[in-house]
Order: C-alpha cells, then structure tokens, then sequence
C-alpha cells in the first residue's frame, strides 16, 4: 500500500523507533471520528498500513468513538473500517452514570452487541474514560476513587482486563486539572 501522505510516513518513522522500546499498539488515525464513511475507511487504512510499514508486529488500534451508550462507533462499524484495526479501541464516558450497575451492564452489553453485529472479533480496548470530579485540580480523592474501580472491574467481568482499560494516560496530556 502506498502511504503518500507525509503524516502517515511519519507514523511510520515513529513506529519504527519507539517499537523496540516496549511500544507496540499505535492508537489512531483520528481521536473520537466523526467524519464520513468513507473517509474513515480511508484513513484508517492508510494509519494501519503505515504502522505496519514501521514494524510489521505493531498493531493499529481505533477507532476511539467516545459515545458508547448511544451508538458510538456505528457509522465507523458500518463502513467496514473495523477491518483495518488490528485492535479496537473505545471510550467510555457514559456507562456508568450516576453509579448505577444495572444500566452500566445495559450499556455494556448492547455495546458488545453491537460489535457482535457487525462480526468484531478483534481485542477490545477502552482507551479512555472519566468519572466526574475523580481528579480535581490534580488532586485525586480517593473517595471517589471508588467510581473509576468499580467501572474497571465491571469492564473486566466483561473481558477486558484492566491492562487493555487505563482510566486515562500514563502521562500528562498538557491540561492542568489532570494529575
């Protein structure tokens, strides 16, 4: 595949050089998409050939719909672009609101429905989530750290063990109120 577009020989270029180093899942091309079918498929093919191109173990993994509860992921699982993520990764803002465990298993499980729906057998990673005002100006209160555990060892009772489920990054992302 040609990769004519200088972001993509550059995914490349990083793939290449942080892959010996312990980095082998590449998340990308777009952070939560909402472009149309075609150009999801489109740049999804062009970021999973490039990471590819950097190393051919790497894995390419997105799409990142933040909208779970609500069909997040749809137009992008409708296109047939799951077919160009060597792993799918999701957001999860919403299944569990206001803490109730019985809607947060609704969610979950139409959204696993959903996948099913369209064949997705791929490793599934939740790459991102919150919890309101868990961190507060960087400081994180433990008694509402309940909120994000009880989220990870929900989604770990539906498979995705809390390796493939950070609750954020595992480093600064520049914005101040984040620890």
């Amino acid at each position: 595949t040609a990769i004519a577009n200088t972001r993509y020989n550059n995914v490349g270029t990083a793939v290449a050089a942080l892959y010996p180093l312990g980095v082998t899942r590449f998340e990308g091309p777009r952070n939560e998409p909402t472009q149309n079918e075609n150009e999801i498929i489109h740049t999804m093919m062009l970021f999973q050939a490039a990471v590819h191109a950097g190393n051919a173990s790497a894995k390419a993994i997105g799409p990142c719909p933040v909208d779970i509860v609500n069909g997040g992921g749809n137009i992008f699982l409708a296109a047939g672009a799951a077919a160009y993520c060597d792993e799918i990764s999701f957001h999860d803002y919403n299944t569990f609101t206001n803490c109730d465990l019985n809607s947060a298993r609704a969610d979950i499980t139409a959204f696993l429905a959903l996948l099913a729906s369209y064949s997705v057998t791929q490793p599934l990673w939740q790459s991102e989530a919150c919890s309101v005002m868990v961190p507060v100006y960087g400081v994180l209160h433990p008694r509402r750290a309940r909120v994000p555990i009880t989220k990870t060892l929900l989604w770990e009772q539906y498979g995705i063990p809390r390796e493939r489920n950070p609750y954020w990054y595992d480093w600064s992302n520049g914005y101040w109120a984040n620890p």
